[in-house]
């Protein structure tokens, strides 16, 4: 399965500002795949051991997450 970043970030911008009032998000789970794809991208804050952060949320990796898929966590 080819990974569409672009669309899964679409996808979670819009799950974020549709968000009920009062529901803080704080991460966002991602496969590994999607996962490594930020981290290369964002190399100076993997360098730095800096959490990896996406949309203003700490971004995390599942394996259960499927990779066209991500979850959204308070």
């Amino acid at each position: 399965m080819e990974l569409n970043l672009g669309g899964l970030l679409d996808l979670a911008c819009t799950e974020l500002t549709q968000r009920p009032t009062g529901k803080r998000a704080t991460r966002l789970i991602v496969h590994p795949s999607v996962y490594r794809c930020v981290a290369e991208a964002h190399r100076h804050q993997t360098d730095r051991r800096l959490p990896l952060m996406l949309l203003g949320l700490e971004l995390q990796q599942s394996d259960l997450t499927p990779p066209n898929s991500f979850r959204i966590t308070e």
